[in-house]
């Protein structure tokens, strides 16, 4: 779909998150959310026009202090749940 370079960076970015996202505790995690596009939430993906019209809310934790944010489709499910438990609950 995309050329070697542009899936391999794509392949370096989304390991850097998951790896991340493998050390969220959700007890301490810092969370946001903002719009984003559904499909494509960190924007790394070239523009396709039949993925990327769709915008909602874009969920994403960190560890505290952190400057990477993980979308929370990379988070293990126990964590995602925990943190939605928590979201809701707030």
């Amino acid at each position: 779909m995309f050329d070697n370079e542009t899936q391999e960076r794509i392949d370096r970015f989304m390991k850097v998150r998951v790896d991340e996202g493998l050390k969220i505790d959700p007890e301490t995690a810092e969370v946001r959310w903002e719009y984003v596009r559904v499909m494509n939430p960190y924007g790394i993906y070239p523009y396709q026009e039949e993925l990327d019209d769709c915008i909602g809310r874009g969920y994403f934790a960190r560890v505290p202090g952190s400057d990477i944010w993980v979308h929370f489709d990379e988070l293990l499910e126990s964590t995602r749940e925990a943190l939605w438990t928590k979201l809701r609950q707030s």
